[in-house]
């Protein structure tokens, strides 16, 4: 007989919350732009064609397009991790709620950055498994437009085929200091009259200090000339 073939045929990400109740982000097949303060969440459906096999669940993620794929860990360190979500009990079933083609089994849940009980998925009649995952990005070990490439394992193998690969790409907001940083050598004129003195004004980072605002009083300026 045959052996079986497993793919990562679609996906769909979710915001925080219950297995069946979770609010949908964009479409079926849609990649994620995310924020860091925002836990998500990832359903991905498994397909198998040749004959019936288990499937231990795993989620696995690369990051910037290089590295491998590496478990999706408990803690930091790679930039993204589980998340442990108290909207759902790790290892519970799913219901089905991607589109797919074959009949559906349920498949299992992970947010502990563990396997899933395995899941049993027939090609006759042809199945499909949907496995769910809660992960969040760890704004201490990425930058902004970092993205990571997610992929379900059965266990510590890589399933045969991945005709769809789900991307969620790091949207993060610049610090105080980053949005300070065009202003330098900015200058400002007082309101008044062209005959009163005007003031300019740069900021400058300290060494060891916050940044200090220098005013410098010069001679306004008429009709692009010095005032005599």
């Amino acid at each position: 007989m045959t052996a079986a073939v497993f793919e990562q045929a679609d996906f769909q990400f979710y915001e925080d919350g219950t297995e069946s109740g979770a609010s949908a982000i964009g479409s079926q097949g849609a990649n994620l732009v995310r924020t860091t303060a925002n836990p998500f969440m990832i359903r991905i459906e498994a397909t198998v064609t040749g004959m019936a096999a288990n499937l231990g669940g795993v989620l696995r993620a690369q990051k910037n397009g290089a590295g491998g794929y590496v478990a999706v860990p408990a803690t930091g360190g790679v930039g993204i991790r589980a998340f442990d979500s108290s909207n759902i009990v790790d290892d519970a079933v799913t219901t089905e709620r991607l589109t797919g083609p074959n009949t559906f089994v349920a498949g299992r849940y992970d947010d502990l950055a563990t396997a899933t009980s395995n899941v049993s998925i027939d090609n006759s009649p042809a199945e499909d498994s949907e496995f769910l995952f809660s992960v969040e990005l760890i704004n201490a070990d990425i930058n902004d437009t970092d993205f990571f490439d997610l992929r379900l394992y059965n266990g510590t193998n890589a399933l045969d085929t991945y005709t769809v690969t789900p991307r969620v790409t790091v949207d993060k907001p610049a610090s105080a200091l980053e949005l300070l940083r065009p202003m330098r050598g900015l200058k400002a004129v007082a309101a008044g009259a062209v005959e009163k003195p005007q003031l300019h004004f740069r900021l400058e980072p300290a060494v060891s200090a916050p940044a200090t605002l220098h005013f410098v009083k010069s001679p306004s300026r008429l009709g692009g000339g010095a005032r005599r």
